[in-house]
């Protein structure tokens, strides 16, 4: 059986222990496989999976062009659209880490969030990390160099999965961050000399985040400064307080 103590996915182990108990009896393990796809661009979306372990890439594509918008990792969701009402994906999802998720057939999802809305306010709450995120890839392609922006990129995977080997070849990140894959076998290379990391056949070993982190460009900052705010939100008894019962309580007060 599932239980709610133990989980490593920041949504799930946050919510109120009725919410967790009206969601739990869809949750099934899966097991996400290195490059599994998990949902094409523009199908119908059939389930949403809860990351444990792992990175899940998601990826917007363009005549025959891939560039990733975000990652989703133990603090988030696949899929999150789904909280706003969307069934179709416009993304594509990708494993680029392998581990384990929670899966929820969408249409329980909606069961569960009709019951008990706690559980939509929590996914929307990420939703906005999410943007945020999307929003800070997008400049950070534009502005930032290339040494920044894989050290920010590694360093969020590395958050992300809690792994220290990304089994990632020099190809899968020029895919991923729309760079000429002699670009990042230079900036990969340097890494190594410093000691930073070390390049493996078709994957890389972190050896000093630290210092990735503090060559990385500020996007690293802003991305995890928008899911800890979500995560503290959901965190706050606040946040539970619908709003109906918002105004009631405001308006016991002036009285």
């Amino acid at each position: 059986m599932i239980t709610q103590f133990g989980l490593k996915n920041i949504i799930l182990s946050g919510l109120p222990p009725d919410a967790f108990a009206a969601i739990r009896p869809f949750l099934r393990p899966h097991r996400l496989k290195l490059r599994d796809v998990l949902q094409e661009p523009k199908r119908q979306i059939q389930h949403v999976d809860f990351i444990e372990a792992g990175v899940i890439s998601t990826r917007t594509l363009a005549s025959g062009s891939i560039l990733e918008t975000t990652m989703v990792g133990y603090r988030g969701v696949t899929n999150i659209s789904v909280a706003l009402g969307c069934g179709q994906s416009w993304y594509q999802t990708t494993v680029v880490v392998p581990g384990t998720a929670l899966r929820i057939d969408l249409s329980d999802l909606h069961v569960v969030m009709r019951s008990h809305p706690v559980i939509r306010e929590h996914l929307l709450r990420h939703v906005h990390a999410v943007m945020v995120h999307s929003a800070q890839n997008a400049l950070c392609g534009l502005r930032h160099e290339v040494e920044e922006r894989l050290a920010c990129w590694v360093s969020l995977a590395q958050d992300a999965s809690e792994a220290r080997v990304l089994p990632l070849t020099h190809n899968d990140l020029s895919l991923i961050l729309g760079l000429r894959r002699p670009s990042v076998t230079g900036v990969l290379n340097r890494f190594e000399d410093r000691g930073w990391i070390r390049n493996t056949r078709g994957a890389i070993e972190v050896r000093d985040g630290a210092a990735l982190k503090q060559t990385a460009c500020g996007c690293l900052r802003v991305i995890d400064l928008a899911y800890r705010t979500a995560i503290e939100l959901c965190s706050s008894a606040e946040a539970f307080v619908r709003p109906a019962e918002r105004v009631e309580s405001e308006s016991s007060l002036v009285g």
